[in-house]
């Protein structure tokens, strides 16, 4: 019996909310230093019976249902916790069912905010991924999927901060892209949509977009993403936006691109795109100020991708505004992306047939 059994026998006495409360509060009490709280989260979890009536909660639903919740991310400060949680498949389980159940509730913004935690370790994401048959990955996209309205806006936001963890490792790049046949990226493409209008879903859009970026850095990934139905086209109206309600919007898609260009295929792909390189220009040539200044290194980045591939070069030389947007740059002795423009010009000059030309440029 371990010093919580007290709690624990009172789970299944006449007032089982009471009793789950109370092992709530013991994991972490205000009271106690760090260290004792995160030796209280320890224990609980391995308390003899806490766990099972925990899982029995989630699944049952009911008023027991989001002190379990709230137990649940509280434990989950725990590093060995998070460990133990990632692999505890009838724990991920039920977690996965209460989300689905109730979407829009604050029990399912405790779990998300709990497996948020759990996927901060690298080595817990990909078990979490394939949990009994990517249970978890469905519950957040039906969570993502949701209504964007008040209640909503606070589990779609966490349960998107726990993809964009797992999109960090490579195992789980490739699994979310692939999943049910780009289902997760369907729904983030609905986020993106929808605008930022309604100011419920400002920091959804950017999440979404954080959530695309990480599945576009895997070799596999790339070429597929381009070819997605409605990826480009919306990510080109978030970075062609005049007065987005967050310039991270922009950024972020750019870093999206970024990803898919960095690639043998998909420069000369994105090169052709009716009005694509226009809208990397209209960012790389817009004003040199420190606000614009993380949009246009993107930028400047995605140009360098391009450039790096040898048939890329002389068509990104003659796209109308390019080279004029780098001599403008390198004429800016204040501005600070002349490091990456640089590259772009070093790289297009490899092109021998248009040396003369960029010679005489008229700038």
């Amino acid at each position: 019996m371990g010093r919580f059994a007290n709690l624990a026998a009172n789970l299944n006495g006449s007032d089982p909310v009471k009793a789950l409360e109370a092992v709530r509060d013991q994991t972490g009490p205000k009271t106690f230093k760090q260290a004792e709280v995160n030796k209280h989260e320890l224990d609980m979890y391995n308390e003899p019976g806490v766990l099972d009536f925990v899982i029995k909660s989630l699944n049952g639903g009911g008023s027991c249902r989001s002190p379990a919740a709230e137990t649940c991310f509280r434990m989950s400060r725990n590093d060995t916790v998070k460990t133990n949680m990632s692999t505890n498949g009838p724990l991920l389980k039920a977690m996965a069912k209460a989300m689905t159940d109730q979407p829009g509730t604050p029990a399912t913004n405790n779990i998300a905010l709990c497996l948020q935690n759990v996927s901060f370790p690298s080595h817990t994401r990909a078990n979490m991924m394939k949990c009994e048959n990517y249970v978890l990955v469905e519950a957040l996209c039906s969570v993502v999927g949701g209504p964007c309205n008040a209640d909503h806006k606070n589990p779609r936001n966490t349960s998107m901060a726990v993809l964009s963890n797992m999109g960090i490792t490579p195992e789980c790049k490739k699994g979310l892209f692939e999943w049910q046949s780009g289902k997760l990226l369907k729904t983030l493409l609905s986020v993106i949509e929808y605008g930022d209008e309604d100011p419920n879903n400002v920091l959804a859009i950017e999440k979404a977009l954080t959530v695309c970026k990480n599945m576009a850095n895997h070799p596999e990934t790339k070429l597929p993403m381009y070819n997605f139905p409605r990826l480009i086209p919306a990510l080109l109206k978030v970075i062609n936006q005049e007065s987005p309600k967050s310039k991270t919007h922009k950024e972020v898609a750019l870093q999206v691109f970024q990803n898919i260009a960095n690639n043998d295929k998909t420069p000369l792909m994105l090169l052709g795109y009716d009005g694509f390189v226009k809208a990397i220009v209209n960012v790389v040539s817009s004003d040199a100020s420190d606000d614009a200044l993380t949009a246009r290194t993107n930028a400047w980045l995605i140009l360098q991708n391009i450039s790096f591939i040898k048939e890329c070069r002389e068509p990104l030389f003659r796209v109308q505004g390019c080279f004029d947007a780098i001599n403008g740059v390198l004429d800016n002795k204040e501005d600070k992306v002349k490091k990456n423009a640089l590259p772009v010009l070093l790289n297009i000059s490899l092109a021998t047939n248009i040396r003369k030309e960029m010679f005489d440029h008229s700038t």
